[in-house]
């Protein structure tokens, strides 16, 4: 054979490995494309998918039980089949943790390819994942009215004084572990209760530690000594934006404070009467009431406190009332009905609330990081607090009366997010 025909020989060759390498990446670029927009396409119905269910849950009235979740599931898989995915091919699952349900929604697909079938043989597999995350909560701080959120400090809950305490239509619970490991109960206890007369509690005592009654004076319908620490769910703050600023700690007209900014804070001393209109105070300073003769009137209002600002009330006629039928949002749109007090995260400082007989309070105090201090002076102090702190004590001269009313307290919005 000639040279000639030999190279002609070598050019057909790699000729046909040139025409292969083309194919293939023209392959790539076209089926290629085709799975990334069919993989696009899996995502998004999988993502609506998850939501479906998710939203589903957030519409049942009650306990989510079998039959309910069994229809979410049904409700995610039939969003996937109007959006063109055959149902066998798609599949639904709901676990919860206790304070989250998650709703799985996982889709298979497939594409038949165009050009790489000449050197791959078989459908192209898509598959999609989604997790939409639901938050029900029903009952805020599993509905308790005194809830300290410490996991590990000894006397998380404190019981002082030497008065009768009352709780009615509730009960209490302490998230510390401290004492869990000790046969004697009062030897690194969670909750404490030393106080020199009688602790009355319609609902349970339940703790995630050990619990002490030095004196023998609990009375209750429950004691539940050990329960699993339970995480709460993430509060998004108060948003002040729109609001006003205010420099002064006085109202500007002399008798009633507005909804607004205050960088330094409010202060009542002597014989201030002073009145709040309903809305959002967000505070930079602290709130302090420092003379029996003060007094504060307000019907829905939210005391928000930022950065490290603390509330002091040292005596003083107290009606503060959370708000409780929509009448105001925030900055972000969003109602707080039934909180009163909001400590910012990571704000240390106390809260001590010492009024007299005639005071009352009723609505959610919320700090996260910071200790609350439940007092009274006189005969007896009724209030319908729900006391969710760090860490709790409760103690003074006069009778506590907390009539719990699950109404009145503050109740997270459901909300619904793609995790996955």
């Amino acid at each position: 054979m000639s040279r000639n025909n030999r190279e002609k020989g070598q050019v057909l060759y790699l000729l046909a490995i040139g025409l292969v390498a083309l194919l293939g990446f023209a392959g790539l670029a076209i089926d290629g494309g085709r799975l990334y927009s069919e993989k696009r396409d899996v995502q998004g119905t999988s993502d609506t998918s998850a939501l479906t269910g998710g939203l589903y849950l957030t519409k049942v009235d009650g306990a989510i039980t079998e039959a309910a979740k069994a229809n979410a599931i049904a409700a995610a898989k039939q969003r996937a089949v109007e959006n063109g995915y055959d149902i066998n091919d798609v599949t639904v699952t709901i676990t919860e943790d206790g304070v989250y349900y998650y709703v799985t929604s996982t889709i298979n697909s497939a594409i038949d390819p165009t050009i790489i079938q000449l050197v791959y043989n078989g459908p192209l597999a898509v598959t999609a994942d989604s997790v939409a995350r639901v938050q029900m909560v029903n009952q805020f701080a599993l509905g308790k009215a005194l809830f300290s959120i410490n996991e590990t400090e000894c006397k998380s809950m404190r019981f002082q004084g030497n008065a009768d305490t009352t709780i009615i239509g509730s009960g209490i619970f302490s998230n510390s572990r401290c004492g869990v490991n000790n046969s004697d109960p009062c030897h690194g206890d969670a909750t404490l209760l030393q106080g020199s007369s009688q602790t009355t509690i319609d609902g349970s005592v339940a703790s995630a530690g050990s619990v002490c009654d030095k004196h023998d004076s609990l009375v209750s319908d429950g004691v539940l000594i050990r329960q699993t620490q339970v995480k709460l769910p993430t509060l998004t703050e108060p948003d002040c934006s729109g609001l006003p600023t205010f420099t002064s700690d006085r109202p500007a007209d002399g008798s009633t404070f507005q909804p607004g900014i205050y960088t330094n804070g409010i202060h009542l001393n002597g014989n201030d009467s002073f009145s709040f209109d309903p809305g959002l105070y967000c505070l930079d300073g602290e709130f302090q009431i420092n003379s029996k003769n003060a007094a504060a009137v307000g019907n829905a209002v939210t005391f928000f406190m930022r950065g490290n600002s603390g509330l002091h009330f040292n005596g003083g006629d107290i009606d503060l009332r959370a708000p409780h039928n929509n009448e105001w949002k925030d900055g972000a749109n969003r109602y707080w009905n039934g909180m009163l007090f909001f400590f910012a995260y990571g704000n240390t400082n106390d809260l001590i609330l010492n009024g007299n007989e005639g005071s009352y309070m009723e609505g959610t105090v919320f700090s996260y990081d910071g200790d609350c201090e439940l007092m009274g002076t006189g005969d007896t102090v009724a209030l319908d607090l729900q006391l969710v702190c760090d860490t709790i004590d409760l103690s003074g001269t006069a009778d506590l009366m907390i009539n719990y009313n699950d109404s009145n307290h503050y109740l997270p919005p459901q909300a619904i997010d793609l995790v996955e």
